[in-house]
């Protein structure tokens, strides 16, 4: 039985243990239908011409595609994980990983904004979901990420959608490399790119908040008193 998949030659070699595990019997009998779930995505393994069988993942090339088809390019399934792990590392934290089919909470200004290609500021938090919450109703898991942005003004505005982890990645990979840092952290995007993290601390940030209500998110992570910073030698 012939195993096949396509993948950017750049990491191609990243694609070797997904190959491995499926010829090791990692998924049972080779079939249409086998899956080895990894920690971001899901590899299925697909009939192809001829009896080949394609590893497949979910297609991010678009958000209509991540819905709807799946791909046997492993390449941004693979990329994403390969940069959340190094997120990881740089940040010197212990992962908490999401699944690409888990939820992220974003403001409707901040999703619009995507999908039109507009950069704009926005702050990306992952809040611990309270006990019997980690859930929507649908049984979709919470991820705890909430993505917020200041141009949102109206109530319309900021109104929270909740989308699917990889469904955003295909909308804009600009978030998907900083899914597996764990609760706490706060990261502010400008300009299209990271501009800054924080790993807070949930006591103090409290507390200070609290304490000085007319100071702003800005003035507290600037305190340097409720959060140290991440990412300051990547």
């Amino acid at each position: 039985m012939t195993l096949q998949a396509r993948i950017d030659p750049a990491i191609a070699p990243l694609a070797g243990g997904i190959v491995a595990a499926f010829a090791a019997g990692a998924a049972g009998p080779l079939r249409a239908g086998a899956q080895i779930p990894s920690s971001y995505a899901t590899f299925t393994l697909e009939l192809g011409e001829g009896g080949t069988l394609l590893i497949t993942t979910p297609d991010f090339s678009s958000p209509e595609s991540y819905r709807n088809a799946t791909t046997d390019d492993l390449t941004a399934a693979l990329w994403t994980h390969a940069a959340q792990t190094t997120m990881v590392r740089q940040a010197e934290l212990e992962p908490q990983r999401t699944r690409a089919g888990a939820t992220i909470a974003i403001q409707r200004a901040a999703m619009e904004a995507l999908v039109m290609g507009t950069p704009v500021l926005c702050l990306m938090e992952r809040i611990p979901s309270a006990d019997g919450e980690e859930r929507l109703a649908d049984g979709t898991v919470r991820s705890g990420w909430f993505i917020t942005s200041p141009v949102a003004q109206t109530g319309e505005e900021r109104a929270i959608l909740n989308i699917d982890a990889g469904e955003l990645q295909a909308c804009d990979p600009i978030f998907a490399p900083y899914y597996a840092l764990p609760d706490h952290v706060l990261l502010e995007f400008a300009g299209g790119r990271l501009a800054a993290g924080h790993l807070l601390d949930p006591v103090l940030f409290d507390e200070a908040a609290s304490q000085s209500t007319a100071m702003t998110m800005g003035d507290l992570l600037g305190s340097g008193t409720v959060s140290r910073p991440l990412f300051t030698d990547a």
